[in-house]
């Protein structure tokens, strides 16, 4: 383009704190992903605390990126969010249970939804117990054990 395009983006609260780039989606830009996205090209101006402007050089898919700056959670906070993390995944996986033994009953009607509500709940069931087991590997007892056992 001659010119560059200006694209503006409203938002509906402040992102005072957050970091804000114009970035557009970049097709086969990596062996491993589909794309990235890429700044290339694009400039970005913050207007105002909710207003974005990009100044872009081509036309393609456009967004505003944000990363809220580092600000670590207060260690007082960190004892009741695992708590919290505990029982809501636990009270999900007891309810997937549940609902699975439900689909289970029902399954010998040879339906084909209830088959899928029992993948759905068993795939939800997987991710809740994923997420209660992932601190696991991440603090083994002995160095190198979570590798080896893995």
């Amino acid at each position: 383009l001659n010119e560059p395009i200006s694209i503006s983006f409203q938002h509906n609260q402040s992102l005072e704190g957050y970091m804000v780039t114009c970035v557009f989606w970049k097709e086969g830009a990596s062996k491993h992903y589909w794309g990235v996205w890429s700044p290339e090209g694009c400039r970005t101006e913050q207007l105002s605390p909710s207003r974005v402007l990009c100044r872009c050089n081509h036309l393609s898919y456009f967004a505003v990126l944000m990363q809220l700056s580092q600000a670590p959670i207060p260690r007082e906070l960190l004892v009741p969010l695992m708590y919290i993390s505990l029982v809501g995944c636990s009270i999900s996986i007891v309810s997937s249970l549940l609902t699975i033994l439900l689909h289970f009953q029902a399954r010998k009607q040879g339906d084909s939804m209830t088959r899928i509500h029992m993948n759905l709940h068993a795939s939800v069931l997987l991710l809740n117990v994923a997420f209660l087991l992932s601190p696991l590997p991440a603090t083994p007892p002995v160095p190198g054990s979570a590798c080896t056992a893995v």
